[in-house]
């Protein structure tokens, strides 16, 4: 198990395309769970466990 894994919330903007973090977690059920609970049909749940985040 990858015990640095990273699940980002990410939810449209105004803008066409672009999208805004609203939230990470460190597993991808507690990330879906969030996107269901607090998102509306839009929003993504996305692995960045491997991307070079700063």
């Amino acid at each position: 198990m990858n015990h640095d894994e990273r699940w980002l919330v990410m939810a449209p903007t105004d803008s066409e395309g672009i999208y805004r973090e609203v939230a990470t977690f460190s597993s991808e059920a507690d990330a879906t769970e969030f996107c269901e609970q607090e998102g509306d049909g839009d929003w993504q749940v996305l692995d960045a466990s491997e991307m070079d985040i700063e």
